[in-house]
């Protein structure tokens, strides 16, 4: 099937070009794909949202209306103003989880939405998708 197919690009960011680290990939997929993907991720969010499956107050990323990134700039941006007005330290840690999310095993995923009651028929799509999936690499 064609819209299995994927064609990835390696994109040079900047140091020695000997090192794969210094590229970012990035993989092109046929339009169909695309809105088959979204359509399925839109209404796996709204099963999980309209099941109380998700905990809005904490999940901030990938979810539809919701600007995580804002807000979270917008506490840190507060937290910062206390503390300069109060004369208090603050130490903050930002965390940079590289590939956090491409580090997942499917089999961890299909689990994890068999475990909140997800359709059989999107759990035998959420297979099917990966199923003699091929992507290539232009270098």
């Amino acid at each position: 099937m064609s819209w299995k197919r994927g064609a990835t690009i390696l994109i040079y960011k900047k140091g020695d070009t000997s090192n794969p680290e210094n590229f970012r990939p990035i993989t092109l997929q046929p339009a169909c794909h695309k809105i088959f993907s979204s359509i399925l991720s839109h209404r796996l969010n709204s099963f999980l949202s309209d099941n109380n499956y998700t905990l809005n107050k904490i999940q901030k990323g990938f979810q539809q209306g919701v600007d995580g990134v804002s807000e979270h700039s917008e506490q840190l941006h507060y937290m910062l103003k206390v503390a300069k007005k109060e004369q208090r330290v603050i130490c903050i840690a930002l965390l940079d989880l590289k590939n956090a999310f491409g580090l997942i095993d499917h089999l961890l995923i299909k689990h994890s939405l068999q475990m909140h009651y997800a359709p059989d028929k999107f759990l035998k799509l959420f297979d099917n998708i990966y199923k003699d999936s091929k992507i290539s690499i232009a270098v």
